[in-house]
């Protein structure tokens, strides 16, 4: 699985800030990390010196649609 495009970038200040980090390593991805992402949780990117890179989390918004459209948010 190919790391989406669409992804949205957030400061590492912020992904480090609480809540759960996900770490993955360059061009790492797969339905686990995709799930992650999708539930909000931060995910960050080390380069190839194992350094964090980028860091990215699903926007509240983006999150809250999802749960409302899918059901688990008491309307399907």
């Amino acid at each position: 699985m190919k790391r989406p495009s669409s992804l949205t970038e957030i400061p590492m200040a912020v992904a480090r800030s609480g809540g759960v980090n996900i770490l993955i390593g360059p061009g790492e991805w797969d339905g686990w990390i995709q799930e992650a992402y999708d539930g909000g949780h931060s995910i960050i990117e080390y380069d190839k010196e194992e350094r964090p890179a980028r860091a990215f989390q699903k926007k509240k918004v983006d999150l809250q649609m999802s749960l409302f459209k899918d059901g688990r948010g008491g309307r399907g």
